[in-house]
């Protein structure tokens, strides 16, 4: 195991019933919308499924700390939406779909490897592999990504891998534990089943 998890290292989201374990030298980067996810009235749930119907909305996110300029972070972020996909497609139609949109904002993107009958936690998911480029201020980053899809009740979960192309913050290692320390709970939430009832 690379690294010991602890309470302050965990992400549990209790709305999806996920979690994610972080290295402890990585660091959470507050979302903007995380506190979509948290709700203290029920009545507040009502333009969640709106918002995400349109966007993948993004709920946590941590990163590995270095100082070299020429490099990207490496970074995990973890994103939701509302399950867009036609239920009639194969899965290497969703595969295909999935792959387009994910690769379409990003620069010079590459698609290394796609895997539609990938799983997280014995769940199935797909996995997108590719190579694209980010702009900083002084550099072109060349970048390494891994995109995950879990169908997940009415939702695709979509986490997001970024590291360097090569050498020390590739993080393959660190990436494949982050992976396996995923969870999903089979038993759905009551404020999940509420919001789906909704509109």
């Amino acid at each position: 195991m690379l690294f010991t998890r602890k309470p302050s290292n965990l992400y549990y989201n209790n709305l999806l019933r996920f979690s994610i374990t972080k290295p402890a030298d990585w660091v959470f980067q507050p979302q903007k919308n995380a506190p979509l996810f948290n709700f203290p009235r029920l009545e507040y749930t009502g333009g969640l499924k709106k918002i995400l119907a349109q966007q993948l909305v993004p709920f946590v996110c941590f990163y590995k700390k270095h100082s070299h300029h020429d490099l990207p972070l490496p970074t995990v972020q973890c994103g939701c939406r509302l399950n867009h996909l036609p239920k009639d497609l194969s899965s290497e139609e969703r595969m295909e779909r999935l792959a387009e949109e994910v690769s379409r904002p990003l620069e010079s993107c590459e698609i290394l490897k796609t895997d539609p009958n990938f799983r997280v936690d014995g769940h199935p998911a797909m996995m997108i592999r590719m190579k694209f480029q980010v702009k900083n201020e002084q550099h072109t980053l060349d970048c390494l990504g891994r995109v995950i899809i879990i169908p997940w009740n009415d939702f695709l979960i979509v986490i997001g891998m970024t590291g360097a192309v090569s050498g020390k913050y590739r993080c393959e290692d660190e990436f494949k534990e982050i992976l396996s320390s995923i969870r999903l709970n089979t038993k759905r939430s009551i404020i999940l089943d509420y919001i789906l009832r909704r509109c």
